[in-house]
């Protein structure tokens, strides 16, 4: 049989089941074969999978992802061997990464890296597709299986990390996530020996830190978080949809009569143990000779080997955690060929969420209170953790009567959470910049006793959670980072070259913000994507390209008077431009100003600029073709050809 005619073993559609699940199943089945994407936006994309890993990804996307463009912009070979490349890869029989190894252009880890990058790159673009139907076609393939091919395989864990932090917006993670509400939710102690494979960022680790230490709620959970809502959500999704995160349901808690603030009894420990939701959506299992389902939150084994061993971002390998041993054995078949004309993915078909769906996870405003009733039926009363912990709101700080220690103790808060803001982090931990983990690890578990946040509410000193909350988040990130050897040089340096931590962590809310803002532009959601723009721009004015987006949403914006504004647009590209010189999409959106201003002279001026800078910029090559062709023609119909006619028609 044909391949054209072969009919898959499974298939569904991304509104079922979204790129993360199906990419996370086929690595915990180790799957050996073919994912065949088909998609408005992409066309028909074949991914080739080996022991669970996406090797090999072709589709008929821009080429931006073209090989000798990744090499190009790596710094790895020169316009010259590029386009000596294309020429002997024109003439057939070799592909691009072999002429220029044979040319000695680059070297075999400089190939590897490129094409570990061209993947990662085509796997992200997945993730922007809401709407795209696949399947499955088990069985062997010529990818992936040699020396090279096992280093380029992309890890499952960092691939759905990064592809969810720079496609997902508020809207596809609040649908996914409203099961948790009402949910308490921990990360897995296995968690720490994968934590180097998501590839996080550095602001991620507070919340990491928190989500280890034990069972919170999820509003709880986003009430401290370090982050903010969107990418706590884009966090926890992520680490919830690759099974490193137990959800539990919140059963009904007790309160005690109280004499004094009340306290909410908390819930016996045996409670994690019950009902606890798997990631993936609670996947039934598959009838006879189908796909195995997901376990029930464990780790599924892959195959009688367990996790296959995958590469970190640095290309160093680590160790996948062993299967747990109350994985059923169902759970370890491998993926196996369905019976022809049964095509539905059973074995990634979700059970039912119950009435958690309803209700999407919100983090009230400080000061509101919601009093409508979900459909989980328990009543939504307080508006801070605080409040729902203890009950405050019948309680107003200023008719508790306080013990002499509570009094203290909120003496010695406000004195350090004044104080923190501008401390380093060796300074929050009260240790030298010599101490080693062991210091740093006992200074750390010595404050936490003493600022854990539940602690101080029992106090009585609920009026002040915010400001325990930031200093508790401050001693999360400081044993973070200087209990990372690679993260506390980074610090180091930072330290003795001046640089504020604060600067830097700007820096990367800039950056996430501008990834934001593309997210939205993209979906020609224009007013969120100037607001997210700006605020990168606020956050690091340093950055030319950030304001260069501000002014180019404003003119993209249908709703903008363009004849009014281009003077101001074509103005603020011209700053932005003076702030970033190589960035080509500045160049590249001044060039589209000028055609607005039917001045083609500069566009084409500003389209070539951004294509010495960014040779493979689709957009801009396509204008310059157009203006050349435009002129010739013109040349020709006039008998005024050639430079001399051309500059007679300026």
């Amino acid at each position: 049989m044909s391949d054209a005619a072969r009919q898959p073993d499974a298939q569904g559609d991304f509104t079922r089941y979204p790129v993360p699940r199906l990419l996370y199943y086929l690595y915990k089945k180790a799957f050996v074969g073919e994912l065949r994407l088909e998609s408005a936006e992409l066309g028909i994309t074949r991914i080739y999978f080996r022991e669970g890993l996406a090797c090999r990804c072709d589709n008929q996307a821009p080429g931006e992802d073209v090989l000798g463009h990744v090499l190009l912009e790596r710094g790895f070979i020169d316009h010259q061997a590029f386009h000596t490349s294309l020429e002997e890869l024109a003439k057939g029989g070799r592909l691009q990464g072999q002429i220029l190894l044979e040319m000695h252009a680059i070297s075999q880890k400089q190939l590897v890296d490129a094409l570990r990058l061209q993947l990662r790159r085509k796997l992200n673009r997945l993730f922007r597709l809401t709407e795209a139907r696949f399947g499955l076609y088990g069985g062997e393939h010529p990818h992936g299986s040699d020396e090279e091919g096992s280093r380029v395989r992309a890890d499952p864990l960092w691939t759905i990390y990064h592809g969810v932090r720079n496609n997902y917006d508020v809207n596809r993670l609040s649908a996914e996530l409203a099961r948790l509400d009402q949910h308490t939710v921990q990360l897995r102690p296995e968690f720490d020996k994968v934590r180097p494979r998501y590839g996080l960022a550095q602001e991620d680790l507070g919340l990491i830190m928190t989500l280890m230490r034990g069972a919170l709620p999820i509003e709880r959970v986003f009430a401290i978080s370090n982050l903010g809502p969107v990418q706590t959500q884009m966090l926890i999704y992520t680490l919830w949809v690759t099974e490193v995160l137990v959800a539990t349901p919140v059963q009904q808690q007790q309160v005690a009569a109280p004499t004094g603030p009340r306290q909410v009894r908390r819930a016996p420990s045996t409670a994690h143990a019950q009902a606890i939701e798997d990631a993936s959506g609670g996947y039934a299992a598959a009838g006879s000779g189908g796909y195995a389902a997901a376990g029930s939150g464990a780790y599924a084994a892959a195959g009688s080997g367990g996790y296959p061993a995958a590469e970190s971002p640095d290309g160093a390998i680590v160790d996948a955690p062993p299967p747990r041993s109350e994985v059923a054995e169902a759970n370890s078949a491998p993926i196996r060929r369905r019976p022809s004309g049964v095509n539905d993915i059973a074995g990634l078909r979700r059970a039912p969420s119950g009435a958690h769906q309803a209700a999407p996870i919100r983090r009230a405003p400080s000061g509101s209170h919601e009093t409508g009733t979900p459909s989980g039926g328990l009543k939504r009363r307080p508006s801070s953790v605080s409040e729902l912990v203890l009950g405050a709101e019948d309680m107003p700080a200023d008719s508790v009567q306080l013990s002499d220690a509570a009094k203290e103790m909120r003496k010695q808060i406000l004195e350090v959470f004044n104080s923190i803001k501008d401390q380093t982090h060796f300074e929050v931990l009260d240790v030298s910049r010599e101490a080693n983990n062991d210091v740093i690890r006992d200074a750390y578990f010595a404050l936490a006793k003493v600022y854990h946040p539940d602690r101080i509410a029992g106090m009585g000193l609920a009026d002040i959670s915010e400001q325990v909350e930031e200093i508790f988040r401050r001693i999360n990130e400081a044993h973070t980072v200087l209990t990372d050897a690679e993260k506390r040089k980074e610090y180091e340096e930072f330290l003795e070259h001046g640089d504020s931590e604060e600067a830097g962590r700007a820096a990367l809310e800039a950056e996430f913000a501008f990834q934001k803002g593309t997210v939205f532009f993209r979906k020609k959601q224009f007013k969120p994507a100037l607001a997210e723009f700006k605020e990168a721009v606020k956050l690091n004015p340093k950055e030319g390209e950030h304001l260069a987006w501000v002014a180019w949403t404003i003119y993209c914006d249908p709703k903008t008077n363009r004849e009014r504004m281009l003077p101001k647009i074509k103005q603020q590209l011209l700053e932005a431009i003076n702030i970033s010189p190589r960035s080509a999409a500045s160049h590249y959106f001044l060039g589209e100003i000028y055609l607005a201003m039917e001045d083609s002279n500069r566009a084409l001026t500003c389209f070539n600029r951004a294509l010495d800078i960014q040779p493979n910029h689709i957009d801009a090559q396509r204008h310059v073709r157009i203006i050349r062709m435009r002129r010739e023609k013109e040349g020709k119909g006039d008998g005024k050809g050639g430079l001399f006619g051309r500059f007679l028609k300026r």
